[in-house]
């Protein structure tokens, strides 16, 4: 799978190279916030998109519904340090796939990327 992953933490950002890319996936890396997601998008053409640090305001989700709406069959990640459940509803809401916790433990990353890669495969099998 192709994977994108924005972060402002370099940290992070290998981190989760190290596993997705130990799982054959095709990652790409850029270091930054929300604000770079569409040009990512539109330079990378990702299967996947891991937002890192995105946690603010339910409103800030506006610019994730506008992605998903634009590419839907593109998949969101979010990963954030504090998930309160109106900004969980709001992002289900926008489109989001899964949120997980920042920085993320390999082992949920792999299984949230893993349930994104069966779900893709269904959907291209019914195609």
């Amino acid at each position: 799978m192709k994977i994108a992953i924005i972060s402002p933490n370099q940290g992070h950002l290998q981190d989760m190279r190290k596993v997705l890319e130990a799982r054959s996936h095709i990652v790409s890396l850029f270091e930054g916030g929300k604000s770079r997601m569409q040009w990512v998008v539109e330079q990378v053409a990702p299967d996947l998109l891991l937002v890192d640090g995105m946690c603010c305001e339910p409103q800030e989700l506006a610019l994730v519904e506008k992605l998903t709406a634009r590419h839907p069959a593109i998949a969101v990640v979010l990963l954030c340090a504090m998930q309160t459940q109106e900004f969980l509803i709001h992002a289900m809401r926008a489109g989001v796939r899964e949120v997980l916790p920042s920085p993320a433990a390999p082992a949920a990353l792999e299984a949230a990327v893993e349930r994104i890669a069966l779900k893709m495969a269904g959907t291209q099998t019914r195609a």
